[in-house]
């Protein structure tokens, strides 16, 4: 009986490793699988596997995580420009500035919000419009510095919200054509 009883034992110890290195395995494969059909793959990758969520993710999980960076990356530039805006003497970065605040409050007081209830709804259209509109409000931050010809305080954060938006777009776009 004990004989049979440690067979057992370890035959579920076996499973329970295989299983896991199984579900390891095929939540890495979904990210390099998405990433290597994107633009920028390294940042694809880094992006979705600096979440854990990544690891037991379907392709509209991966979206959603994307989404929530971009939600907490959008409400944190929102403060940012709050505080520039406060601090600012240069009359010329002012108006820049409010337009930026603008811009940031759509974003994250709206667009993103707008794009979960999409995905909730398996709406992929809406949730690519929506994520489009958001990544527009980076753009057009960044562009009214380089229309007034002001070095803007915001290139990175509007960059890296841009790269982030575009990320979701081409995972989105992919989903509709395959109709997930």
């Amino acid at each position: 009986m004990n004989l049979i009883s440690t067979s057992f034992s370890l035959f579920m110890i076996s499973f329970v490793i295989l299983l896991s290195t199984s579900c390891r395995s095929a939540s890495a494969s979904i990210v390099s699988e998405v990433c290597k059909n994107t633009t920028d793959p390294k940042f694809c990758t880094e992006t979705l596997n600096a979440d854990p969520r990544s690891k037991t993710a379907d392709k509209k999980g991966l979206v959603r995580i994307i989404t929530d960076k971009g939600l907490a990356k959008g409400k944190e530039d929102f403060d940012l420009i709050n505080k520039l805006l406060k601090e600012a003497r240069d009359p010329a970065l002012k108006p820049l500035l409010e337009h930026c605040n603008f811009c940031y409050d759509l974003l994250s007081n709206r667009d993103f919000y707008d794009v979960i209830d999409a995905l909730n709804n398996n709406d992929f259209v809406s949730a690519s419009i929506m994520t489009t509109s958001a990544m527009d409000n980076a753009v057009d931050c960044e562009d009214g510095f380089n229309g007034a010809g002001v070095k803007s305080p915001l290139k990175s954060q509007n960059k890296y919200m841009e790269d982030l938006c575009f990320l979701s777009i081409e995972i989105l776009d992919k989903m509709i054509k395959i109709k997930v």
